[in-house]
């Protein structure tokens, strides 16, 4: 199936520049990267979480009061953080441009490659950027009729107030999208191509992402399996394209379109308010998905599988993508 397979200029362009490591090295610099993430992004939400507290008049009149029982205010707590306001998603949704800015410092000033080797190229950005929205709005629209036709959703409504709410949530997945697709491809897949094979970056970049949702709620068997199968046709994606804007596009809609749209859970994480509201029916989490979301289901492997299918005999970008057997002779863009 992956005989296909063309390298491009980026990962070409990766080769001629700076740094390199083997394949278990790179993985420690995986692993310490997502560590500074998220010490990042704890330091970022502390005073978020400083406010939810002290602006919560139950959990300080625990607090001040000499007799309260430490249990009561841990519960109090846990309660507030398992509960939290529809505004700070969305501000969670913005800090994941952490992880959008700590790969391209890395591989910028640490591996000294450029981030048009990550997949930033100024060529068609635009264009590829909106093929790759629209992309990802049809196969979450073809998730969810399947849904729909085999009547393990059920529709509840539409709410007209969730439009303003929705346009933050967009922006926010416009981010996050980029975020993952430009640590997992831009960084790890495109460093890893260094010095292995394209079969092994996409098959362990994939394995990473699955791994990264590995501890979400309603995690299944089936909900790893389709994670892995969405990164190897993103990574197959950028191959194809030889840039991140197409994927990140898509990431960004597939998720908008599932959660902001439709209501369904996304990875496991409640999507708060929806424009459209669809709920599981119970029993059929094998192909609904279940409290995982639809991404837990048969139906997204399906759709997942044919998109895979159908991005392997489409032609490649002739801008950015090269045959295997002339890489060697091709010149950086």
């Amino acid at each position: 199936m992956f005989n296909s397979l063309n390298e491009n200029k980026m990962i070409v362009e990766s080769r001629q520049q700076g740094k390199s490591y083997s394949p278990f090295k790179l993985l420690l610099v995986y692993f310490v990267m997502m560590l500074v993430i998220d010490v990042v992004i704890q330091i970022l939400f502390t005073p978020v979480s400083f406010y939810l507290l002290f602006s919560d008049r139950e959990i300080l009149q625990l607090i001040m009061s000499n007799s309260a029982d430490y249990s009561d205010v841990m519960s109090k707590v846990y309660e507030l953080l398992t509960n939290m306001p529809e505004w700070v998603n969305i501000l969670t949704l913005f800090f994941s441009a952490v992880m959008l800015v700590v790969p391209i410092i890395y591989c910028k000033f640490i591996e000294k490659r450029t981030i048009g080797s990550m997949g930033f190229r100024k060529r068609r950005a635009v264009s590829e950027y909106v093929v790759g929205f629209v992309a990802g709005l049809i196969m979450m629209a073809i998730v969810a009729a399947l849904c729909v036709f085999s009547n393990t959703v059920t529709y509840s409504g539409f709410s007209k107030s969730a439009l303003t709410t929705a346009v933050l949530y967009l922006i926010g997945y416009m981010i996050q999208g980029m975020a993952e697709e430009t640590l997992i491809h831009g960084f790890f897949m495109v460093s890893s191509a260094k010095n292995t094979t394209l079969i092994y970056s996409l098959i362990m970049s994939s394995m990473l992402f699955s791994l990264s949702h590995g501890a979400n709620s309603g995690i299944t068997l089936l909900g790893l399996l389709n994670i892995f199968l969405f990164g190897l046709f993103a990574g197959v994606y950028v191959l194809k394209r030889g840039n991140i804007w197409g994927i990140g596009a898509l990431h960004a809609s597939w998720n908008f379109a599932q959660g902001s749209v439709l209501g369904f859970n996304v990875s496991g994480i409640s999507p708060g308010t929806s424009i459209f509201n669809f709920n599981t029916v119970d029993g059929m989490d094998r192909l609904n998905g279940g409290n995982f979301g639809p991404e837990g289901g048969l139906f997204v492997t399906l759709v997942l599988f044919a998109a895979l299918g159908i991005l392997m005999i489409i032609k490649p970008n002739s801008h950015e993508v090269v045959e295997i057997s002339s890489t060697a002779d091709t010149d950086p863009m």
